[in-house]
């Protein structure tokens, strides 16, 4: 509860690229405005198109964020288990098979 108001939030999001995160959030978005206020941001790093599809071709706002630094992987400390390519749900580890290392 927010100032009396009840606010959902909705968050769609997945590391693979071209999986219609954006396609999907337009058509939500489309869906709930009928009935709602709403609030919608895209907040892909590589390619925010979401006002694209919703056809607004001005930024009604836009402020630069940084929500934490880049994930890395200490190559010096792994004892080459490969656990940590299981362990990222988004499948963002590539494995060096000459180092028996992941790759940074």
């Amino acid at each position: 509860m927010t100032n009396g108001v009840n606010v959902k939030e909705i968050c769609i999001l997945s590391g693979k690229g071209g999986a219609g995160k954006t396609s999907i959030t337009a058509s939500i978005a489309i869906l709930l405005a009928k009935r709602k206020n709403i609030i919608v941001c895209d907040c892909d790093v590589d390619a925010p198109n979401l006002a694209l599809l919703l056809g607004n071709h001005k930024k009604l706002y836009c402020e630069k964020i940084s929500a934490s630094e880049k994930a890395f992987i200490l190559s010096e400390r792994c004892k080459s288990h490969k656990k940590c390519l299981s362990a990222c749900r988004f499948k963002a580890i590539n494995w060096d098979d000459k180092t028996s290392k992941p790759k940074n």
